[in-house]
C-alpha cells in the first residue's frame, strides 16, 4: 500500500494526513479555529438539517474538559495539542424525527473542517477513544446532542516530543489501491 495518486487530486486532499505531534508553541485563537468551523458548516446535509454542532476547546480549563474524556491512549499525546474541536450531532429535528443522515451529514463536514485546516498550514487528528457521557457532563449539553468524534487541531510540531510508541508511526499512512476500493 502506497499514496499513489493515479489522478490529479487537490493538493490539500494529497497533503491530509492525522499526525500526533503538534506545537505547543503556537497556540490556536478563535481566528484559527472559526475558519475551520465555518467551512464545515458549508457541508451538505440531507433536508437541510444541519445537525452538525462544535465545542472549541482552546482555553486551558475547555481544553482540559476535553482531555479528561480522552482515553489513556489517547492522553498520552494529546497532551501538546493546542486545541481540540468536539464534533456534535443533533440525530433529532425540533419534532423529535430522527435522521438516519445525521452522522454521515456531520462526518462530511468533518472532511471540509479538515481540507481546511490543511489549506491554512494545520493539521487534524479525529479521535474516537473518548467517553461521550463525560463530555456531555463536562460541558453541560442539552438533550439530543451526541459527541462523535473530538479533533485535536493545530500545526505540527516535533515527533520526538510523542511517547516513542508513536514516534516511528508518525507518518502518513498508506491507502489501498483504487481497484480494491470500487466494487
Amino acid at each position: 500500500m502506497s499514496r499513489e495518486y493515479k489522478y490529479e487530486l487537490m493538493e490539500e486532499i494529497k497533503n491530509r494526513w492525522s499526525p500526533r505531534a503538534f506545537d505547543p508553541e503556537k497556540p490556536l485563537a478563535e481566528e484559527d479555529i472559526y475558519p475551520l468551523i465555518e467551512a464545515a458548516n458549508l457541508a451538505p446535509s440531507a433536508f437541510n438539517s444541519q445537525p452538525r454542532r462544535f465545542i472549541v476547546a482552546a482555553d486551558p480549563d475547555s481544553r482540559q474538559k476535553v482531555f479528561d474524556a480522552l482515553n489513556e491512549g489517547n492522553q498520552s499525546w494529546t497532551k501538546l495539542v493546542p486545541a481540540f474541536v468536539v464534533f456534535l450531532v443533533k440525530a433529532e429535528d425540533d419534532q423529535g424525527r430522527r435522521s438516519n443522515w445525521a452522522e454521515f451529514d456531520t462526518g462530511t463536514s468533518f472532511g471540509l473542517f479538515t481540507l481546511e485546516a490543511v489549506r491554512r498550514g494545520m493539521h487534524t487528528h479525529a479521535m474516537a477513544g473518548f467517553d461521550g457521557e463525560k463530555i456531555k457532563q463536562n460541558f453541560q449539553l442539552a438533550q439530543g446532542l451526541e459527541p462523535i468524534t473530538i479533533v485535536a487541531v493545530g500545526y505540527y510540531g516535533d515527533k520526538r516530543d510523542l511517547p516513542e510508541r508513536y514516534q516511528a508511526i508518525e507518518r502518513p499512512n498508506a491507502r489501498l489501491p483504487l481497484e480494491e476500493m470500487v466494487i
